[in-house]
Formats: C-alpha cells, sequence, structure tokens
C-alpha cells in the first residue's frame, strides 16, 4: 500500500498506472517474471510482463515495468525485496557404524544445498569417541547467511573391534569351486584354491591385520619340486574387512570367509 501511495505521488493524480500485489518479497534465486508482481485488479497493459526479476543477491531490487497508456509507452520504477527464508537441506545416511578404535569421517558423503546457491559447511553437534563402544546421537548442522538454521539427527554406532581366531583355517565356497586361508600365529599363511571340476593350488605368504583390515600377501606357489617363488608380476596383495569374530569378506570380489 505504502508503494502505491508512493507511486501516486510520483505519476501523479490521474493518470493510469499498474497496480500491483501488496506482497513484494521475493525469494533469493528463485524464478519469477514480471507478471507475477502484478495484482489481478491491473487493467494496465504490461508490455514486458515475460520478463524475469533479477533474483540473485539479497536486499532491494529495482524493477522497470514498461506498459501503455493509450498509444505512449511509460515506465513504472518499484522496488521489491529479496529475502531468504528457506532452510538449507543436508543429504546424509541416518545411521553410520565402525569398529572399536577406527576413525571414519563423518562429513565424507554428507551434501548440504540452499536456494542462496552459497558453500555451507555443515558441522557436527554432540560427543562421541571412536575409541569406546557404544551408540553416540548426534547431529548435523547447516546454517546459511541468513540464519536459517537447519538440524538433522543421525546415529554413530561405534562397534567392538572384531578379532580373528589365528592359527585357524577361514573357508569360503560357491558352486564353482572355493578357497581358503589358514592364518599362522608367526604371521605366515597358506592358502588354497580349487575348482569343483578338479584341480587345486596352493600358495604361501604373509599377512597382517590393522583395524578392521586384514591383509594379505602371498608370494611362494607349491608345484611338484616343492615351492617356488611367484613372478614378481603374479604376486598378489590382497585387502580383505573384519566383519566379526569368525569372518572377514575379501574387498575386492565380495567373497566372505567364514571359520572352519
Amino acid at each position: 500500500i505504502l508503494c502505491l501511495l508512493i507511486l501516486l505521488l510520483t505519476i501523479g493524480c490521474g493518470k493510469k498506472m499498474v497496480i500491483l500485489k501488496d506482497n513484494l518479497k521475493l525469494e533469493i534465486n528463485s524464478e519469477v517474471k514480471i507478471n507475477s508482481l502484478i495484482s489481478d485488479e491491473n487493467e494496465v497493459d504490461v508490455i514486458n510482463k515475460d520478463e524475469f526479476v533479477d533474483t540473485s543477491k539479497l536486499g532491494e531490487q529495482v524493477v522497470v515495468i514498461k506498459y501503455k497508456d493509450s498509444d505512449e509507452e511509460k515506465e513504472q520504477i518499484i522496488k521489491v525485496a529479496i529475502i531468504d527464508t528457506i532452510k538449507p537441506e543436508i543429504e546424509y545416511k541416518k545411521e553410520l557404524s565402525t569398529a572399536e578404535g577406527t576413525k571414519i569421517d563423518l562429513l565424507k558423503d554428507v551434501k548440504v544445498s540452499d536456494n542462496s546457491k552459497e558453500d555451507i559447511k555443515v558441522t557436527i553437534d554432540g560427543e562421541y569417541d571412536f575409541n569406546k563402544v557404544g551408540t553416540y546421537n548426534l547431529k548435523y548442522i547447516a546454517v546459511d547467511s541468513s540464519n536459517n538454521k537447519i538440524e538433522e539427527e543421525f546415529t554413530l554406532i561405534v562397534k567392538k573391534k572384531p578379532t580373528l581366531t589365528i592359527g585357524k583355517t577361514y573357508v569360503w565356497k560357491n558352486n564353482k569351486g572355493g578357497g581358503e586361508f589358514n592364518l599362522n600365529k608367526d604371521g605366515s599363511v597358506i592358502s588354497s584354491a580349487w575348482a569343483n571340476n578338479g584341480g587345486a593350488t596352493e600358495y604361501r605368504g604373509t599377512y597382517k591385520i590393522k583395524d578392521n583390515k586384514l591383509t594379505i600377501s602371498l608370494t611362494k606357489y607349491e608345484d611338484v619340486d616343492g615351492w617356488r617363488t611367484l613372478p614378481k608380476e603374479a604376486q598378489k596383495t590382497n585387502t580383505y574387512t573384519i566383519i566379526d569374530d569368525n569372518s572377514f569378506k575379501d574387498d575386492k570380489t565380495g567373497s566372505v570367509y567364514k571359520l572352519k
């Protein structure tokens, strides 16, 4: 209403003018045409009604409305307020887990988006300890420059660190064949691989366990003359994720080895 009174004083009584809506507040980076600012009661022919208003910056924005008064083209200059009342959005996983003593990046797969198109950093609210088994209820928090704030709850589960039984054999099988590892107490490993239609190969090497990862390096193979060193290009080092005290999974193939 105040804008209309000012425009009346500026243009003068008795002259035609564009009747505007009462609310001239627009969200930042929204797609708004000039036509959206005009009241349904308006009877003046607006020439540039399909032009978009620049909503890329917060604050006051000048808009020029072109219209016809009889056969004469005129301009009506108004101001609109570009505001931001929309909260950011956070893309995240509701539950994260790790083994005791193994740190993970809680922000690794977290993404935040906002209508302001700002680069908004996400913070974590709450206390947690990777070295202590437990369930931690935490929050992701994101705030834009207009102080629109969002909080999203997530859970971090720190599980008991699995401990494989050393000196035992772990086996996997499928309909084509299988394989096994014997993890010896001296850090050496004996591996066998076989096919159900016959034939088997044995390898030897070493293994290491760190956090929830098992690394096995195979450097020798057995033939009729005994154990021989594999050619350098044929030597293998693979990693496995320890699932629990009785099993681990091949990170490359997904095969799960279970305590025999």
